[in-house]
């Protein structure tokens, strides 16, 4: 590993640092010296952090900052504050200690442990320990112990030698380094370790072996996965650092597996020179396929910026949350008017809190199991102009609302570029109109791949049939700080200059918030034998959101998402909920329509014969909310149906085939009393096929996809034949978890093989870019089960497509 050494050298004794966007500089003046590790101070790039990237984790505590760092938590988010400060330990200082971490790799940590605790009767040292009487120096010192590659769990306390149980009173350590500071009169050119040319480190001991340690845990905190990201990453992280890497390595190791395996084989066929020669030259195929498909996904993600117009950073970050279906259609919009009908009838997403008359903290309260929300923490309401299926078949226009959408809301950001990400205040709420940001495509799949015809700008319903049709908008990410409540609900966002997440921001506003970008499919288009049309008749999209965020939730993730450390192109991976949110264990479905009629607005919405109903405050009256918090709907709307087309409970063809309603419906299979009553007279391959059933809904399920190797494609029941061995191979367990038996260890988690689909080769890197375009059947699904949602269905259906 290298490690950096700094060398400095400065025009004047001292440089101060200049504030910028009306905030105070932090930290004031450097006082980095000549032996500090990492790279110099005054070569960080504008807005960037040393730590940016990283997979660095603060312990919160209740969901919130220790008071020490308090202010820095309020000013600068979570993780800046934990591994920055700076710090309000009131003068007394503060001692930290890093201790290995067996998830997160030592690195030079190992190198040098310099302590042990004063509650052990065999002292060995087992961590390192530095301190500080000034509060000023936790930067430089976190700063340089981070690129030192001191890697491992960080816990720092106030108190160096004052305050309440302070560490040199010899009740916590035996010793602990010290950290000097620097001046702002002294020459920096001259200091060459602050860290050691001191006299002042702790080495006194311990008092007495004590039963117990005593510290003020009200003024410590702690980081998870401390240390520099180029040096600490862990076993398992190494593994996904690049794909070539990562699939070369992975390739030379089920190479050498193989051959091992192979040589024990007694029906190996392949020992012969000739087989040999073959393999070789397999070999050279396969290194050109690997070639090949890293140019493929090259190309992927060069057709993506192209598409989406968007500049990457390789900071970027993606948190994805996948609605399998609506919470409820209505002419209702609790932003514009609380008071009466909206224009148009719109589809909701998340709470079935979607009366005119709700406000923010309404839908923060909304029960989970009362949301179509895939995590408990987000209650955000979003809402659009309902899609209808025209039908001019008869001498009367029937319009057919389509109600199994497949919708996902993705929130991106940068914060790599100033002004950084802050979480959408309490009481915020915003619409957005398209411009050219729009995007429309129309796909079919061809061997596990989407062929797609698209377009920008407006909303084009194609005259022609495919697989899926979807439609694609970014709302804004600038912010002059209102809460678009008393204005236009507009005007307080606007788009970065040039359109991208990273863009710089126009004048006038200096906030920058998350994206959110809303992603609607419609499954089994059939624009060639229907036309179809938005709610507003206008060629023209736009999304409105209503901020639902558990407090202090989305900035927590937005502090703490790790980057994955590769450059995705346009669109990173969905990665910001692992960790951070909580899986709603049963979301709702739509509400039906007959009690939108007599708890909200009593029109038909559905199926409109004629023309759509239309006109603020115009036709039918909105009905007086009834309700707070206890949501009164009682009827069982449809949950989740794997066909995005028209249709609703009327919808016979589909629902004998798809929708949950047949499926509850059918209490001999799915109830529990009655499945108590069939396991009596099951047989065995019934009783089997169940506990597949079973073990599919936990999420362990072996990958039907066979794995690429040298040797050709392997599938799990080559694994199982000596799964004892084979499943020792680089990441088998993870592609054969069933077959490895490693469900309880690992958990539900994606392949990390390469495996075959159709005659390409793919890993779940590719899926996770675009889960709703390419995560389209079981085999991926159940390969891919993180990226394509198959860890955290988000209906109650049996089947591995409920996440839509």
């Amino acid at each position: 590993m290298m490690i950096w050494i700094t060398k400095i050298s400065l025009l004047s004794s001292f440089v101060f640092l200049q504030p910028s966007l009306g905030q105070p500089a932090f930290p004031s003046y450097t006082q980095q010296c000549t032996d500090d590790a990492g790279p110099p101070f005054m070569d960080d790039p504008s807005g960037s952090l040393y730590h940016d990237g990283s997979a660095a984790t603060p312990v919160l505590k209740d969901g919130g900052c220790p008071a020490p760092l308090q202010s820095a938590c309020d000013s600068r988010g979570a993780k800046t504050a934990y591994l920055e400060g700076p710090l309000q330990c009131n003068g007394n200082g503060w001692y930290c200690r890093i201790l290995p971490d067996p998830n997160w790799a030592p690195q030079n940590l190992l190198g040098d442990l310099n302590f042990h605790y004063c509650n052990v009767t065999d002292p060995e040292d087992i961590g390192h320990c530095h301190g500080s009487n000034d509060d000023s120096t936790y930067y430089w010192w976190l700063r340089d112990h981070w690129f030192r590659g001191y890697n491992g769990r960080l816990r720092c306390c106030c108190n160096w030698d004052q305050g309440s149980d302070p560490l040199t009173d010899g009740g916590i350590v035996n010793r602990c380094d010290f950290r000097r500071l620097v001046t702002p009169n002294e020459n920096i050119n001259n200091c060459r370790d602050a860290n050691e040319d001191t006299n002042l480190s702790y080495e006194g001991g311990c008092d007495e072996v004590l039963d117990e340690i005593v510290e003020n845990d009200a003024q410590c905190w702690e980081v998870q996965r401390f240390g520099n990201v180029d040096s600490g990453d862990s076993d398992e992280d190494d593994e996904d650092d690049s794909d070539e890497d990562d699939e070369d390595d992975s390739d030379e190791d089920d190479e050498d597996d193989e051959d091992e395996d192979d040589e024990d084989d007694e029906d190996d066929e392949d020992d012969s020179d000739e087989d040999e020669d073959d393999e070789d030259e397999s070999d050279e195929d396969e290194d050109d396929e690997d070639e090949s498909d890293e140019d493929e996904d090259e190309s992927d993600e060069d057709d993506s910026d192209e598409e989406d117009q968007d500049r990457f950073t390789g900071n970027m970050v993606k948190m994805c949350m996948f609605y399998g279906i609506p919470s409820g259609h209505a002419r209702s919009d609790p932003i514009i008017n609380q008071s009466c009908a909206s224009d148009h009838v719109h589809t909701f997403y998340g709470p079935q809190n979607f009366h005119p008359n709700t406000s923010n903290e309404d839908l923060r309260n909304t029960p989970p199991s009362s949301s179509t929300s895939p995590f408990e923490e987000n209650q955000s309401l979003y809402w659009h102009p309902s899609i209808y299926q025209i039908d001019d078949s008869t001498s009367t226009r029937t319009h057919t609302r389509l109600n199994g959408l497949d919708t996902s809301p993705y929130y991106r950001w940068d914060n790599s570029v100033l002004p950084r990400t802050e979480a959408f205040p309490p009481e915020f709420r915003m619409i957005a109109h398209s411009t050219d940001n729009l995007f429309t495509e129309c796909c079919d799949y061809i061997n596990g791949e989407e062929s797609c015809t698209d377009s920008t700008g407006v909303v084009n319903f194609p005259q022609r049939d495919c697989d899926f049709m979807s439609i694609a908008m970014p709302m804004p990410t600038c912010w002059n700080g209102g809460l678009g409540s008393d204005n236009d609900h507009m005007d307080h966002m606007a788009y970065t200059e040039d359109g991208s997440v990273a863009g710089a921001c126009p004048a006038g506003y200096d906030r920058r918030l998350p994206q959110i970008q809303l992603f609607v499919r419609v499954r089994n288009y059939r624009g060639s034998t229907y036309q179809y049309v938005l709610s507003d008749e206008e060629n023209t999209f736009h999304v409105d959101f209503m901020n639902g965020w558990q407090d202090g939730k989305l900035q927590e993730i937005i502090d703490n998402c790790p980057i994955l450390g590769e450059d995705e192109g346009y669109n990173p991976p969905c990665n910001c909920d692992e960790g951070f949110l909580t899986p709603t264990a049963n979301p709702a479905g739509s509400v039906c329509d007959s009690e939108v009629r007599e708890l909200v607005v009593d029109e038909v919405t559905d199926v409109v014969i004629g023309e759509l109903p239309r006109g603020t405050c115009q036709g039918a009256d909105m009905i007086p909310k009834s309700w707070d918090v206890n949501l009164p709907w009682t009827c069982d709307g449809p949950t989740a149906p794997p066909d995005g087309g028209a249709g609703g409970d009327d919808d016979d063809e589909e629902e004998e085939e798809d929708s949950d309603d047949e499926e509850d419906s059918d209490d001999e299979e799915d109830s529990d009393e009655e499945e108590d009553s069939d396991e009596e007279e099951d047989s065995d391959e019934e009783e089997d096929s169940d506990e597949e059933e079973e073990e599919e809904e936990d999420g362990c399920v072996d990958s039907p996809l066979p794995m690429f190797t040298k040797n050709g494609p392997r599938d799990c029941a080559w694994v199982a034949e000596k799964a004892t061995k084979r499943c020792m191979m680089s990441k088998v367990s993870s592609h054969c978890p069933d077959t490895c038996e490693s469900c309880e260890e690992i958990g539900c988690v994606d392949s990390g093989r390469k495996f075959y689909v159709g005659n390409r080769t793919r890993k779940c890197r590719h899926f996770a870019k675009k889960p709703i375009q390419r995560c389209v059947g079981d085999d991926i699904e159940q390969t891919c089960r993180v990226s394509c949602g198959f860890c955290n269905p988000t209906s109650s259906s049996s089947s591995a497509t409920k996440m839509w």
